[in-house]
């Protein structure tokens, strides 16, 4: 009894330093990662809490203590969460209107190592989506892409071998199109200006900025969704902006992004809609994200099946409704 009260003791603390660090105002990657696994600091907090309350003799004052600020470890992590949970009303899909012009969007991070093209391209002709945004492609996946790519009018694409290459096709109507570096030279990111069949356009921003890590800050992350998110605030038009952002749809940078950009997040009131990582259930994020403001609204949200990467991709398909 002794050795599973000091694990989960263990377990608590490790739960209790997860929950409040992110809460320094920093931009160290050592502590913004703490972020990301808010899910499993969940789960852990509420086992570490019933564990304590099972095996502890309450001798000691630190278990009265561990368990006191587990209490609010806990409920903070699900206050983050719920949000992504059915229990919150989903965006604005009750208003799109049958006439309104509808398209669908596929955006995937195929790793760049990853040498299995075939399930990315049984997943582009089953969808047939009419945008596609993938990151991390070098010049063998651009080969490999090819085929699929001579389907549609209009594809940029950008090889690189340092994990940062992407690759845009769409058959909407282009108006312009540019690759932008926007913090640093090698981390491209794509701005396009789309029109519709109904005579409506929108800016898409496809971007996949620098992760954080314990030896790299999150700062140029950071720098480059606000720069998109100052642009799409200023221009007051509809966008759409898609892509791996390396970072979870409840950390205080996506929250800023959202209030500054006025933009909506289709996982809210649906669900968490995890895309990394890939090949283990019990680590997974969502990191891959599509947000778009008030003149959109989502019909259908896809988390897509394993394609070899560390990713899966995401497909969703949204109606263009105005301003309402």
């Amino acid at each position: 009894m002794a050795a599973l009260s000091i694990a989960f003791f263990a377990l608590a603390a490790l739960v209790i330093v997860g929950t409040f660090l992110p809460l320094i105002p920093t931009h160290a990657g050592i502590v913004r990662i703490c972020d990301f696994p808010r899910p499993q600091l969940l789960v852990g907090g509420v086992a570490a809490l019933i564990g304590l309350l099972l095996t502890s003799s309450w001798h000691a004052p630190y278990h009265w203590v561990a368990a006191a600020l587990l209490v609010p470890a806990v409920l903070y992590q699900a206050l983050r969460i719920w949000p992504f949970t059915p229990l919150m009303p989903a965006s604005r899909l009750s208003q799109a209107r049958p006439e309104d012009p509808t398209f669908s969007v596929l955006i995937a991070n195929v790793k760049q190592t990853n040498r299995k093209a075939e399930g990315l391209l049984h997943l582009l002709k089953t969808y047939d989506p009419d945008l596609v945004f993938i990151v991390e492609i070098d010049d063998w996946w651009k080969s490999q892409l090819q085929p699929v790519a001579e389907r549609y009018p209009h594809v940029t694409a950008l090889p690189q071998d340092n994990g940062y290459g992407v690759l845009f096709m769409t058959r909407l109507t282009i108006e312009t199109c540019e690759i932008r570096r926007l913090v640093r030279e090698e981390i491209p990111s794509l701005r396009a200006k789309l029109g519709l069949a109904s005579g409506d356009s929108f800016w898409f921003y496809g971007l996949h900025p620098e992760p954080p890590g314990p030896a790299q800050d999150a700062e140029d992350r950071d720098a480059e969704l606000m720069i998109v998110a100052r642009e799409m605030r200023d221009d007051g038009d509809a966008s759409l902006v898609a892509g791996d952002l390396n970072d979870v749809a409840w950390s205080r940078t996506t929250a800023s992004f959202r209030r500054i950009a006025k933009a909506e997040d289709p996982r809210r009131g649906r669900g968490l809609y995890a895309t990394f990582h890939a090949d283990y259930w019990f680590a997974r994020w969502p990191l891959d994200h599509l947000f778009h403001t008030r003149e959109f609204a989502t019909h259908e949200l896809q988390v897509l099946p394993h394609i070899g990467s560390d990713h899966f991709p995401v497909y969703a398909r949204l109606s263009y409704v105005g301003k309402k």
